[in-house]
């Protein structure tokens, strides 16, 4: 079935060529099998393995021991069995389970990322990273809304089966709000955030990397869960890492 998928190379390119003013819909040249044991029990390891150690961010000898090889694996099924809704997919609200990136672990004198608190929430032509901030010192603590925003077209749409790196998010910050309350239970994050960017709630603007630019993508993706990989166009910066994520709507209890 594979080979047979792979050989419609030609008719693909031609459905791309087609489809090329609507990258996300291009036809793709894989056919998604089910998943196998292996790669479901790879897949369930790593959210427990994530969900159970949010205190290792950043942790690259516990990454390379405890993450890697099951990222590996799913990664290599799912570039053989790629969806053609992938780009589809993407969208909506993820809780990050793990973070390699520097830019988001981080820890100042009475401010400090609520690790349980974190999300993407990504919409058709842009996405904002969602944090809760604490800040002050023991009982006297206030929590704040934080709301990164990425402006991002698709690029390099998927041709052959077996690619890497397609369907890449070319993505670059673009605004930076603080808002002066944490996220209610029942405030669904899709909606709140729109509200944020369309200042139907009120925030206000902080400084941050407004004009950074980098690339992001899917090395697995699902219903349920998003492994992904990125970091910004600077070489000197060395902040690309790797992301794990599970769709959540509601933020999480304290």
């Amino acid at each position: 079935s594979h080979d047979i998928d792979c050989s419609m190379t030609v008719v693909y390119r031609l459905l791309f060529t087609l489809a090329v003013a609507v990258p996300c819909c291009v036809a793709q040249a894989c056919s998604p099998e089910p998943l196998p044991v292996e790669v479901a029990q790879a897949k369930q390891d790593l959210i427990e393995i994530c969900s159970n150690n949010l205190d290792k961010w950043g942790d690259d000898a516990f990454q390379q021991e405890n993450i890697d090889g099951l990222v590996e694996i799913l990664k290599e099924w799912f570039n053989d069995n790629r969806p053609a809704n992938e780009v589809e997919l993407t969208k909506g609200s993820w809780l990050g389970l793990w973070y390699e990136d520097d830019s988001i672990i981080f820890s100042l004198p009475g401010f400090s990322l609520d690790r349980k608190n974190t999300y993407q929430v990504v919409f058709d032509d842009f996405y904002y990273n969602v944090g809760k901030l604490d800040v002050g010192f023991s009982f006297l603590t206030k929590s704040f809304s934080t709301f990164l925003k990425g402006e991002f077209t698709i690029k390099d749409p998927p041709v052959n089966c077996g690619e890497e790196r397609r369907n890449v998010i070319d993505l670059e910050f673009s605004d930076y709000r603080l808002r002066l309350k944490w996220i209610d239970n029942d405030e669904p994050l899709t909606e709140i955030t729109q509200a944020v960017d369309s200042r139907d709630v009120k925030s206000v603007g902080i400084p941050g990397p407004r004009g950074v630019a980098g690339d992001l993508w899917n090395l697995y993706i699902d219903d349920e869960l998003r492994v992904a990989f990125g970091g910004n166009d600077d070489p000197e910066a060395e902040q690309s890492g790797l992301f794990v994520l599970i769709r959540q709507e509601f933020v999480s209890d304290d």
